[in-house]
């Protein structure tokens, strides 16, 4: 039996919430889906997408989160780990823990469900045209799995989601994807800053630059406004010459920023 534990329905937010902490809980609830969190090849369960009813935290024009293929989907206020491939909804919202839910086909119980993962708002529970809210479990406790249906709605943080459940694994009108060159699916992948690590020569290439373009303007002001500043001074001439005599030192190897440079110093000097 999946018992909910009442509670009160999350407070409206506010910038003064701090970001939650800590987690990371003893207690992890147990559900059973596939090892392998890729995308399923087998079509014997029913599709299911989330309709966004109300969020302060996705774009306005993304409204549809298609779980098609897939047998588990995360909530998180972080994006997934480099490497994950189990799909995750990122709500920056100071509501919304790190990884908050998770939402999967329980392959035992042939079901969609949710759980909370140890929140520190909560998950909540709406079923069908019932207005009544039900906290999945309370602060930093993870929940027993809970069965949602088609048109149950789910709310986390600021964000309400109704879901859509189709045994023919045909969406309905309401959760069709608008076909113009899908803007308005929430992504399900997002990477780090960190993964994308743009190396100078790609900046290069990218801004249709190399090592002969003209320095910038603003870069030849504020070294002629050094050079003005170091020579105005008692013995200024010598600052300026030691700086220049460092210059190989701080560019190291870098032969691309080294022509760069070089030509900034002779069109000042």
């Amino acid at each position: 039996m999946r018992d909910n534990v009442p509670g009160d329905p999350p407070t409206a937010y506010h910038p003064s919430y701090e970001f939650p902490v800590g987690d990371d809980s003893n207690s992890h609830p147990t559900f059973h889906t596939h090892s392998d969190p890729t995308p399923a090849t087998s079509h014997d369960f029913p599709i299911c997408r989330l309709v966004i009813q109300e969020s302060r935290f996705i774009p306005h024009n993304q409204r549809l989160a298609v779980i098609d293929g897939y047998l588990e989907v995360q909530f998180g206020r972080d994006a997934a780990p480099p490497g994950v491939s189990t799909p995750r909804i990122r709500l920056r919202d100071m509501e919304v823990s790190k990884l908050h839910a998770t939402l999967f086909w329980d392959v035992e119980r042939r079901e969609w469900a949710i759980v909370d993962m140890g929140s520190k708002h909560g998950t909540f529970f709406g079923s069908g045209q019932d207005g009544k809210r039900v906290r999945l479990s309370p602060t930093r406790v993870a929940s027993m799995p809970k069965r949602v249906g088609h048109l149950d709605r789910l709310y986390l943080g600021g964000t309400t989601f109704v879901v859509h459940i189709h045994e023919t694994r045909l969406p309905c009108v309401d959760c069709s994807a608008s076909g113009q060159g899908g803007e308005d699916i929430i992504p399900l992948f997002s990477h780090h800053k960190d993964d994308a690590v743009i190396t100078q020569a790609q900046r290069g290439r990218k801004r249709g630059v190399d090592g002969t373009d003209k320095v910038p303007r603003d870069a030849k002001r504020a070294l002629a406004s050094l050079k003005q500043s170091l020579l105005s001074r008692p013995g200024g001439f010598h600052q300026w010459r030691k700086l220049w005599g460092i210059k190989e030192e701080i560019l190291g190897r870098d032969a691309v920023l080294r022509v760069r440079v070089d030509a900034l110093f002779d069109s000042i000097i």
